[in-house]
């Protein structure tokens, strides 16, 4: 599949990318994969919720993360070129990218509009239920993290979506989003 023809609003398409091996993913820091994200017309976020326990696994493509209960992937295509930034609570250097995006996205509420998020449980690279949201939404986990503690109260005033992961002793795995009064449940384990 040509990258040009690629529409990461498409969950084929989406799922297509993020099974390319990581050797062709161009991995940005934060501020790097804004600019990129300013400038193309393909961009998306993905919060990602593996549904299993961590693994220390070597990870074939963006979809095997499995390092957290929740990964905050940033997505671009530019010059048939894949690029992304990855975020998650494993250590403190990628609590501060996923806060670090938060916070530069907080700051433009015009890219904010223009960046739709995906929310995907999945289970050892498998996609077991997505949610489709039309523009910028977070994974509410870690926030302040390694970053100003402001950054809470800036995004309760904000209200902005997100999206959280949460493990129930009684049913299991758990994901959710919310957005404006919304709740959707994306995914529950079933019960045994």
């Amino acid at each position: 599949m040509d990258l040009h023809k690629i529409r990461l609003s498409n969950p084929q398409d989406l799922e297509y990318v993020l099974r390319r091996p990581l050797d062709a993913v161009n991995f940005l820091g934060p501020k790097d994969i804004f600019g990129t994200m300013k400038n193309c017309a393909q961009k998306i976020t993905v919060h990602l919720y593996p549904v299993s326990l961590p693994s220390r696994r070597k990870q074939k493509c963006l979809l095997d993360y499995n390092k957290w209960n929740y990964h905050q992937v940033y997505l671009a295509i530019q010059d048939e070129r894949i690029f992304a930034c990855v975020g998650h609570g494993d250590t403190s250097a990628a609590r501060e990218r996923h806060n670090n995006l938060i916070d530069l996205f907080l700051q433009d509420k015009n890219l904010r509009d223009d960046v739709p998020t995906a929310v995907l449980a999945t289970f050892k690279g498998t996609i077991l239920a997505s949610h489709l949201h039309r523009s910028y939404a977070y994974s509410n986990h870690d926030i302040g993290m390694n970053w100003d503690r402001s950054i809470i109260e800036r995004l309760g005033s904000s209200r902005l979506p997100y999206s959280f992961h949460k493990y129930l002793s009684q049913v299991g795995d758990e994901v959710r989003f919310k957005a404006r009064g919304r709740d959707v449940l994306v995914y529950r384990a079933a019960r045994a």
